[in-house]
């Protein structure tokens, strides 16, 4: 029995080695499993040669055509907007890395700028050092501002002019734009400044923080409080602050041994009994005016 194609209606050739022994009239789906097929189950290739499509092919292309519509609908509505933000990010990136750019170029003419006001300061030219480095103050990016600012600070106290040093320290410190470590230096160097001038309650109070345990400048702030205590003739303060100094085996050796040698002169100018009950502890005597050499011995004097 021969089957027509259902496209073009032709008839499909039997296929190769059917068995001749199957009976006419047999439905294909019910053809015994011992008995080869009449016709084979491939289909004709006339949808090939004659474009004819069946109706999942159809389907298909419909929901095709739906898709794209609808990726059009959107990108009508929305693709400007898309647009928009990609062209942004290009240009917001590319600003970015120009910027970027641009202030390295800034840092690296500020350096240039910084050690030629050095070399010119070495080089015995205050005058050019000062200028260069105001100019950087006024226009460097913020930490080689505030490097200028102190180096012209410490050029104006080596030439004379400490209520101008003074000042500018004391406006560096105040500068809450800064960072703690530059501003705490600057204070600090006020501090040594202000020894000779300041009274010793307003440098007490003016170092009182900085002189608290666990900070990092604490010894060189105890050491100025020390110092404006021994100025004004308070023994027993200065001497509380260079024990505290000595006392501290995380102070710097030099700093140590300066407190040392000004507890050894706090000893010689009050002769309290307490240096001659600390000589008799140790079994000698107390000198009437001790060394520098006796002072870094460590012994309080």
């Amino acid at each position: 029995m021969r089957r027509s194609c259902r496209i073009c209606g032709r008839f499909r050739a039997p296929a190769r080695g059917a068995r001749r022994g199957a009976k006419d009239g047999l439905r294909e789906n019910r053809q015994p499993a011992n008995v080869a097929p009449l016709f084979r189950v491939t289909e004709c290739t006339c949808r090939q040669v004659t474009g004819r499509r069946n109706m999942s092919d159809i389907f298909r292309e419909v929901d095709e055509d739906l898709r794209h519509e609808q990726y059009k609908r959107l990108w009508d509505k929305y693709g400007l907007y898309v647009v928009a933000v990609a062209v942004l990010i290009v240009v917001g990136t590319a600003g970015y890395r120009g910027w970027e750019a641009w202030e390295a170029s800034r840092s690296r003419e500020a350096g240039d700028r910084f050690v030629a006001a050095l070399d010119a300061a070495d080089a015995g030219q205050p005058t050019t050092a000062e200028e260069t480095l105001n100019g950087l103050a006024a226009d460097a990016p913020s930490g080689y501002s505030a490097l200028a600012e102190m180096r012209a600070a410490s050029l104006a106290a080596e030439t004379g002019n400490v209520e101008d040093a003074i000042t500018s320290f004391r406006a560096i410190a105040d500068n809450g734009s800064l960072g703690k470590p530059l501003r705490d230096a600057a204070r600090i160097r006020a501090g040594y400044l202000m020894v000779d001038t300041a009274s010793f309650d307003d440098l007490k109070a003016y170092l009182a923080a900085l002189a608290a345990t666990g900070e990092p400048w604490r010894h060189s702030a105890r050491e100025i409080i020390g110092l404006a205590a021994y100025k004004a003739d308070d023994f027993a303060a200065a001497k509380e602050n260079f024990e505290e100094i000595v006392a501290d085996r995380g102070a710097p050796q030099e700093l140590r041994q300066r407190a040392e040698i000004m507890l050894g002169l706090l000893g010689s100018r009050s002769g309290a009994p307490a240096d001659s009950t600390a000589a008799d502890d140790a079994g000698t005597e107390a000198p009437a005016e001790p060394t520098p050499q006796q002072g870094t011995d460590g012994k309080d004097q």
